[in-house]
């Protein structure tokens, strides 16, 4: 960012900058943009598939609060 901005901004120029801000930053960033939206993409993998099956059985027996 070139400059610190609020979440509730309303000035055009500020705005402008901001947009300007947000796509230098994906420019620069678009490997590790589209290497992390192809993980995403991908399917879990067995061992995933597993802890995410064994969280799941043990907070249907109540052994983990959700």
């Amino acid at each position: 960012m070139s400059f610190p901005y609020t979440l509730d901004e309303i000035d055009p120029d500020k705005l402008l900058q901001m947009r300007r801000d947000s796509l230098l930053y994906v420019r620069r960033n678009r490997l590790k943009i589209a290497l992390a939206a192809q993980r995403l993409k991908d399917s879990p993998g067995v061992l995933a598939i597993a802890r995410r099956t064994w969280f799941e059985l043990k907070s249907h027996w109540g052994m983990y609060k959700v």
